[in-house]
């Protein structure tokens, strides 16, 4: 065989093996699973809606807690786990309220993650959340310069 076309059989035997390997080395790196995101624990408070034979949240997508969060509304099946969340939901009408518990993924199309709740209030219930606006535990007026001001803490 003549050198230039032994360098040419050997240049395209490479180009193939590595047009080869490129695509193969991705599909394996596409076909590892993704770890699975970590369960979130905590208190969401938003409307309670009545869903065919369960119930929904209806609201904010993180907890109260936490500090950073996107502005969108979810729908979250509410599960039950306890008999004060079951004993909860079977009295209550619906509307605002709290719910207790840790946010799970989804197993169906219409919701967005399935809440386990483990306590339920109602708007009655509901505590007072620092950072919310109204909750700041002050009271009174202040005017500029700190003049007639008559901030007292809340009982």
């Amino acid at each position: 065989m003549k050198p230039r076309r032994l360098v040419l059989t050997v240049c395209a035997l490479l180009a193939v093996v590595l047009a080869a390997g490129g695509p193969a080395a991705a599909a394996s790196k596409a076909k590892k699973p993704k770890p699975p995101k970590p369960h979130v624990t905590g208190v969401w408070v938003g409307r309670l809606e009545r869903h065919g034979s369960h119930w929904d949240y209806v609201g904010q997508g993180c907890p109260i807690d936490t500090q950073i969060c996107a502005a969108s509304v979810v729908h979250y099946r509410i599960n039950p786990t306890t008999p004060q969340a079951r004993n909860a939901l079977k009295n209550y009408a619906g509307g605002s309220g709290g719910v207790w518990g840790t946010l799970l993924p989804a197993n169906d199309k219409v919701h967005q993650g399935a809440l386990n709740a483990t306590q339920i209030a109602t708007e009655a219930t509901i505590p007072p959340s620092p950072g919310l606006p109204g909750t700041s535990g002050a009271s009174g007026d202040a005017t500029q310069g700190g003049q007639g001001s008559s901030s007292t803490p809340a009982p």
